[in-house]
């Protein structure tokens, strides 16, 4: 997994730590390449899947995760935890599944999550 850390502003906390993806794709027993980029502003937790194409010859995942302020960070990694990433592994499954050559898995997919409203701020 490649992994991107911006600078975290002062009183900001990261919704995802990197060993909780590395640990729900291992469990969902999944195979893809990773990239992972911490803090990307303005998104709260998104995530894409890339097919193959002329310059990369395989799948790759492609996921955002955003950062709150510390007084929700413990709150908004539960959520993430507990609701975002199972729903998230069941998405990539749910792709990978498919044939390759499925129309939905040669594809561009994109799974996005807003901030709950009671992490309002």
């Amino acid at each position: 997994m490649r992994i991107e850390k911006g600078p975290l502003p002062k009183g900001m906390s990261f919704i995802l730590k990197s060993s909780t993806l590395e640990r729900a794709l291992t469990e969902a027993d999944i195979k893809i390449d990773t990239h992972l980029i911490h803090g990307a502003g303005g998104i709260f937790f998104d995530a894409h899947f890339w097919p193959p194409n002329a310059n990369v010859g395989y799948e790759r995942l492609y996921v955002r995760a955003g950062a709150v302020p510390s007084g929700v960070g413990q709150a908004a990694r539960i959520y993430v935890e507990g609701s975002v990433l199972p729903d998230l592994m069941d998405w990539l499954a749910g792709i990978l599944a498919l044939p390759k050559n499925s129309p939905i898995r040669r594809e561009k997919q994109y799974f996005g999550r807003s901030r709950p409203e009671h992490f309002a701020f």
